[in-house]
């Protein structure tokens, strides 16, 4: 690819990051852009049809580079978490900026990407309507407690967070808490 337009693109990227710390999606405009890039619309308009474009185009990126992580660990879920737990430090500023402006878009990249991992795993009924409603349930929980983590400054490390994680989802798998009557029963 033409380092021009790696050039152009990155710049409008790294506006409308810059941008979307203090503005909604909807609150940026391609003049706005153009104008804080030094950019003439059709420069802009060459690259991207909106700053719909330009946020999916983001998004997609930490979704690829988190697949990638993903595919390369699989079955190893421990290493897949801790791997993708450095993303995410590494990543941190970028993701919250897509996670505050974009959670549904996002989530459902990640459900999209994910949820086929988790169904070919080993011991997944992937026919089993539960066993989709799991999936869910693990993708949806690690992005809140990702996006949690993030918004509350990492102030613990993304190791720390991890291993405690991975310790508490073992102790509920080992607690049988299905199996157990519920006081209200």
């Amino acid at each position: 690819m033409d380092r021009r337009i790696i050039r152009t693109t990155d710049l409008i990227r790294r506006y409308v990051l810059k941008a979307l710390k203090t503005k909604s999606p909807t609150e940026i405009s391609v003049s706005d852009i153009c104008k804080g890039c030094n950019l003439s619309r059709s420069t802009f308009y060459l690259h991207y049809h909106s700053v719909g474009d330009v946020l999916e185009e983001i998004t997609n990126r930490q979704i690829s580079e988190i697949k990638k992580i993903a595919v390369a660990y699989l079955g190893r879920s421990e290493e897949t978490v801790l791997h993708i737990g450095a993303h995410i430090r590494k990543n941190s500023e970028e993701l919250t900026i897509i996670l505050d402006s974009a959670p549904g878009y996002f989530a459902n990249k990640m459900v999209e990407l994910v949820e086929p991992v988790l169904l070919s795993q080993k011991g997944f009924d992937a026919d089993a309507k539960a066993t989709r409603y799991f999936t869910i349930f693990i993708i949806y929980g690690c992005m809140g407690m990702f996006r949690r983590w993030l918004s509350s400054g990492r102030d613990i490390t993304a190791v720390e967070l991890i291993r405690k994680f991975i310790e508490y989802f073992q102790i509920f798998k080992n607690q049988n808490l299905l199996d157990k009557p519920a006081d209200n029963d």
